[in-house]
């Protein structure tokens, strides 16, 4: 039962990986000014690969006999992120939305992680160094994103995308605490790290926004987007 357990999770992994590469590439040869059926298929293959990373995230969740609140709410971070993809496509608003519903449940999924709720009630003298750390990252990480978009957002960013103007100071902020609050709790290194390559992912989107996106953008944006969802999958039951 277990080789087949295994065989299963190197199967979904596999083709995870696969149209995910296959996402990269439509995303890079598709433009948006493209006709209706491209757009449309484009969708379709920027839905995919998150489909599948929703399948492994599931399939991890499954090892265990109970899930936990945490898996619960990461689960849903998936679905909305998978909206997002291919909603956004069509539309910068409804995709906007959809992702920060995403930040909004990656946010509270760290704080009801279990070693956040451990910390609380089993070590409180450990609290105030987990909650200083967390809200030093959250603050260093929107001061990051408030400079950053003065110099390259605000004075680049065209006119027809005057609403991202609005959105990306409170997506950020949604980013920002999200980072913090990988920090509160005893959240494994790797998840930190994949929430920080979500965080590098998004910066490159907004500049694209701004300049235009080259492949090479697009291709290290996607890239890194890609590997912090896998990430998050692969150690949703941690």
């Amino acid at each position: 039962m277990k080789n087949v357990k295994d065989k299963k999770e190197k199967i979904i992994f596999i083709f995870c990986i696969i149209f995910c590469i296959i996402s990269i590439f439509s995303c890079v040869f598709v433009k948006s000014n493209s006709n209706f059926l491209l757009l449309f298929i484009l969708a379709l293959l920027k839905g995919l690969p998150m489909l599948f990373i929703l399948l492994l995230a599931i399939n991890e969740a499954n090892k265990n006999n109970k899930i936990s609140i945490y898996e619960k709410l990461f689960l849903p971070v998936f679905i909305s992120s998978l909206l997002s993809d291919i909603t956004l496509v069509f539309n910068v608003v409804i995709g906007g939305a959809f992702s920060l519903l995403s930040m909004l449940l990656i946010t509270i999924a760290f704080l009801r992680h279990r070693s956040f709720y451990f910390l609380i009630f089993k070590k409180k003298k450990e609290i105030s160094h987990q909650i200083i750390s967390g809200i030093v990252v959250m603050i260093i990480s929107f001061l990051f994103f408030i400079i950053y978009s003065l110099i390259f957002i605000f004075p680049k960013m065209p006119d027809s995308m005057l609403f991202l103007k609005f959105l990306f100071p409170v997506y950020m902020l949604f980013l920002s605490v999200a980072v913090g609050s990988s920090f509160f709790g005893k959240t494994l290194p790797i998840v930190r790290i994949g929430i920080i390559l979500f965080f590098i992912s998004d910066a490159l989107l907004f500049y694209g926004f701004s300049f235009g996106f080259s492949s090479l953008l697009t291709i290290c944006n996607l890239v890194l987007y890609y590997s912090a969802q896998i990430i998050f999958a692969k150690k949703i039951d941690e």
